[in-house]
């Protein structure tokens, strides 16, 4: 099952664009917060964490509003991975390198997290996945 998140950081933002992509994108229940990504409590995202299953993906629109840093990432893909489940970004494609079957999402997400914390944009071709195990 694909399991949307989305956030903005404050009130006056809207959830509206990133609700219509991840729905676009097949997830079948989104998990919607205003709050800021430097808050260390964000409830809806630890809901969507506990609830991931074997097989299925957390999708975004962007990593950016999963995580703040690269090791905020990095924690987040690695509990992502303990359920074999997946991370797929609509608009980093490239999040997915160095996943490897059996493996964990570390190696070319950290890469990709880099590109997200520095405004870059590498390569935009296939849909970014780090698929379940």
């Amino acid at each position: 099952m694909k399991l949307g998140y989305a956030r903005v950081s404050t009130d006056e933002q809207t959830l509206t664009s990133q609700c219509q992509r991840l729905s676009a994108a097949g997830c079948e229940k989104l998990f919607e917060e205003k709050i800021s990504g430097a808050a260390r409590n964000r409830p809806k995202l630890e809901k969507l964490l506990d609830q991931l299953r074997k097989g299925d993906v957390l999708v975004v629109t962007r990593l950016d509003r999963l995580a703040r840093s690269t090791s905020e990432l990095l924690r987040i893909a690695e509990r992502i991975t303990e359920k074999n489940a997946g991370l797929q970004s609509l608009d980093e494609p490239w999040g997915n390198r160095g996943r490897t079957p059996g493996g964990t999402a570390s190696g070319g997400l950290a890469a990709a997290a880099n590109e997200v914390w520095k405004g870059g944009t590498a390569g935009a071709a296939e849909t970014p996945s780090l698929a379940p195990r």
